[in-house]
C-alpha cells in the first residue's frame, strides 16, 4: 500500500481549471482523448467535422489545442467564438467575421486586407483570393465554437455557405484547402432540418467523451504540486465519483487543494464530494431536466432500472439526454447515468424510497468511510482500504 497521501500540504491557487477552457498556459492539465486523434485525422483527410458534447466537456479546450497544433504544423487555423455574437444582425455579423479574417488570414498570407465582407458571396470570394496566396500544402481550418449560439437567421446562411463550399470543392480547387470544425451543444438534425443545405450531412460527427482512470490520474496527481502525496486509492476514489468527467475531476481536485490540509483524509474527500454534488454544473443539468418532463421520466427509468433503454443517438430522447450531460452508454450498449456524482444528485432530486432501493439493488456502495487518512496503512484499523470501505455500509453524514 502507498505511504500517507499527503503531508505538509501547501495552498497553491489556480492549479486546476474549472472556470474557463484549458489554454496554452494550462496545457499540462489537458487530457487527450480519442476524439483528439480522430479530429486531427479527419482534418488531415480533408473532411469537415461536427464536434458535439454536453456543456463543460472540453470542446473549447480541444479546439484551442487543435489550433496550437495546426499552427505548429504550418497550417492556418481560424478560431471563431460564435457565443460573442449575441443577437447581432447581419451587418454586425459580417463586421465581426471581417475582423476575424483580417486577424487570422491576412497576417498569415500577406494577401492584403480582406476588405469589408457584406454577404456570403463576398465571404467565398475572400477565401478564394486568400487560397491563391498560400502554399499548396497549407490548410485553412475554421474552428467554429458554440455554433448553436448564432441567431437562427445568421445560422442558416452560414451553414448553407459551408455546405456550398464543400460541394464546390470538386469544381473549385481554391476551396479544397479549407476545412470546418463546427462545435457546440446541439442536435444537428434539430438545428438544420433541411438536409439539402445542412453541412452536417457531409461531416464526420464526433462526440466528446469522458476519460478513463489513467486520464483521471493525470489530473489528480497535479495535487502533488500543492504538497500532497497522491496514492492510488485517492485516484480510484475520484474516478469512482466522477467517472472520468474532466470538469468534475478538476473541480473535486480544486476543492481538495484549497483545504490546506496536512493529508487527504476520508472526511476531506467526503466533504469535497458533497460540494461537487451541489456544484453549479450539476444543478444546471438538473434544471434542464426539470424543464423537460419526457426526459425526467426517461432518467427515472434509468435510475430505477425498471426499463432498459438502448443507447441509440437516433432516438431524440437519448440524443438530448446525452447533450444535457446526464447519460452515457454502458458496456452493454444501454443508457446509464453518467457518473456517481450525478446519480447521487438525481436521487436527492427525485427523492422517494423506491429510487433509493433501486440504487441499493445495483450494489452501489456508500460515499466514503468515516475516519483516517487514505492509504496510511495504520494498524489502528481506521485506515482501511477504500475499496473495502465502499462496501462496508458506512456513510458520512
Amino acid at each position: 500500500m502507498d505511504a500517507a497521501c499527503g503531508e505538509d500540504s501547501l495552498q497553491v491557487t489556480s492549479s486546476f481549471r474549472t472556470d474557463s477552457p484549458v489554454g496554452e498556459e494550462e496545457a499540462h492539465l489537458y487530457v487527450e482523448r480519442a476524439e483528439d486523434r480522430r479530429i486531427a485525422a479527419d482534418i488531415g483527410r480533408g473532411r469537415y467535422v461536427t464536434l458535439l458534447g454536453a456543456r463543460r466537456t472540453g470542446k473549447t479546450s480541444l479546439l484551442l489545442k487543435l489550433r496550437r497544433e495546426l499552427l505548429g504544423e504550418g497550417h492556418v487555423p481560424v478560431y471563431v467564438d460564435l457565443s460573442l455574437i449575441g443577437d447581432a444582425n447581419e451587418d454586425a455579423w459580417y463586421r465581426y467575421l471581417t475582423g476575424i479574417l483580417d486577424a487570422g488570414l491576412n497576417a498569415e498570407t500577406r494577401a492584403g486586407g480582406v476588405g469589408q465582407i457584406r454577404d456570403s458571396v463576398a465571404f467565398r470570394q475572400v477565401l478564394a483570393r486568400v487560397s491563391r496566396h498560400l502554399q499548396p500544402s497549407r490548410q485553412v481550418v475554421f474552428l467554429l465554437d458554440e455554433l448553436g449560439a448564432l441567431p437562427l437567421a445568421l445560422l442558416e446562411s452560414a451553414l448553407s455557405t459551408i455546405r456550398a463550399m464543400f460541394n464546390e470543392r470538386k469544381t473549385s480547387p481554391e476551396f479544397r484547402r479549407y476545412r470546418f470544425v463546427m462545435a457546440g451543444n446541439f442536435d444537428p438534425d434539430d438545428l438544420v432540418p433541411e438536409s439539402g443545405i445542412s453541412p452536417f450531412k457531409v461531416t464526420s460527427r464526433i462526440y466528446t467523451s469522458d476519460t478513463g482512470r489513467d486520464g483521471v490520474a493525470e489530473v489528480v496527481r497535479h495535487l502533488e504540486r500543492s504538497g500532497f502525496l497522491v496514492c492510488d486509492e485517492v485516484v480510484s476514489a475520484v474516478y469512482h465519483w466522477t467517472g472520468g468527467d474532466l470538469y468534475l475531476t478538476q473541480r473535486l481536485c480544486s476543492l481538495l487543494e484549497r483545504t490546506q490540509a496536512n493529508s487527504i483524509t476520508r472526511q476531506l474527500l467526503a466533504r469535497a464530494v458533497y460540494d461537487v454534488i451541489s456544484d453549479e454544473a450539476v444543478r444546471d443539468v438538473i434544471q434542464r431536466l426539470h424543464r423537460w418532463p419526457e426526459g425526467r421520466r426517461a432518467v427515472r427509468r434509468i435510475l430505477t432500472g425498471t426499463a432498459a433503454l438502448n443507447f441509440n443517438r437516433a432516438s431524440h430522447i437519448v440524443s438530448r439526454l446525452e447533450l444535457i450531460g446526464v447519460i452515457r452508454s454502458d458496456d452493454a450498449g444501454y443508457c446509464a447515468v453518467r457518473n456517481e456524482v450525478y446519480r447521487k444528485a438525481l436521487l436527492e432530486w427525485y427523492g422517494g424510497l423506491e429510487l433509493r432501493a433501486g440504487e441499493n439493488r445495483r450494489g452501489y456502495g456508500p460515499l466514503l468511510p468515516t475516519k483516517g487518512a487514505i492509504g496510511t496503512g495504520s494498524p489502528s484499523g481506521t485506515q482501511i482500504g477504500l475499496a473495502s470501505a465502499m462496501s462496508s455500509g458506512t456513510m458520512v453524514a
